[in-house]
Parts: structure tokens; C-alpha cells; sequence
């Protein structure tokens, strides 16, 4: 029976963990996540996903933690250490401020004219959060340095003076 390095086990477990962040972040897209006080229908994930950005000009800036989620996707997909870290920790920080949208107003229309509030955070959102602490928990479980063993797929090749 072979022994696998401890590292190469963290390695494969930040790999599936990073999978199910994204997994998450998908099912959250299809689900409904802001219940508003108007009457108005929920909005879903993919709704949120669309329109969040315009948050801005009400001073809303937790839809930014969406593409700071795909630069964490990729930076711990494709590296490890502290920047991979330090990035995955981002989304879920910026994430935070959607907690200050029931004291916020949001346009309803074009003018400006009708406003909406948010009444609760429903499913979506929920596994919206759960998305980017998984891509968090994914970073910080992968091994700081490569195993023993293992060489990075640029020095994996051939040597090219050998042909001369």
C-alpha cells in the first residue's frame, strides 16, 4: 500500500472544497435570496447577481464581493501561500456589508421615484455566504509549500540541450 503525503491529501481537499464553492455559489444563482417590503416577488441569486452592482449609487457594496469570488476562485485554484490566503478572505469581508441593506433604500424605477426595502435575506443569500467562506476554507486549508516530490508543471520539462 502506497503512503500519500499529508500535503497531497490538503491538496485534494481544497480542490473539492473549491468545487463546492462553486457548486454553492451556483445553487444560490437559483434560488431566491431578497424577500423586499414592498410586496414586490423575491429577488433571486441571478437577479441579484445582474442588477447588484447598481447598489452602488445607493452606497451598497456587498455585490463586490462577486468578482472578488472569481479572482479567489482562480488565484486558489492556481496557487498557494498567503496571497491566495489573503484574496479568498476578501469576498467573504466585502460580503458583509449586504447585512446593512434593511437600513438602506433602493430604487424600484428608472426615476427614482419608487423605493423599495429589504425586509429579510432568504435561501439564496444564505448560500451565497456559504460560496465564498467555502472558497476561504478552501485556501487556507491548501499547504503553504509544494510536497516533497512534486515539481511544478514549468520545471516538469524536458532538457532541450540533450537534442544538440
Amino acid at each position: 500500500m502506497a503512503v500519500v503525503h499529508p500535503d497531497i491529501l490538503d491538496e485534494r481537499r481544497a480542490k473539492g472544497l473549491l468545487a463546492f464553492s462553486v457548486g454553492t455559489f451556483a445553487l444560490s444563482c437559483a434560488l431566491p435570496c431578497f424577500v423586499w417590503l414592498t410586496g414586490s416577488k423575491p429577488w433571486f441569486g441571478w437577479e441579484a447577481l445582474f442588477f447588484g452592482g447598481f447598489g452602488i449609487f445607493a452606497g451598497q457594496f456587498g455585490w463586490f464581493a462577486n468578482p472578488l469570488l472569481l479572482l479567489a476562485w482562480v488565484v486558489t485554484a492556481g496557487s498557494r501561500g498567503r496571497l491566495a490566503r489573503a484574496i479568498a478572505v476578501l469576498p467573504l469581508a466585502v460580503s458583509l456589508h449586504t447585512f446593512a441593506m434593511p437600513a438602506q433604500e433602493f430604487w424600484a424605477d428608472e426615476a427614482g421615484a419608487t423605493r423599495m426595502r429589504l425586509e429579510a435575506l432568504d435561501i439564496g443569500a444564505w448560500w451565497w455566504f456559504t460560496a465564498l467562506a467555502l472558497v476561504a476554507l478552501a485556501a487556507w486549508t491548501k499547504p503553504l509549500r509544494r510536497p516533497p516530490g512534486i515539481t511544478p508543471p514549468l520545471l516538469n520539462r524536458p532538457n532541450t540541450s540533450d537534442l544538440l
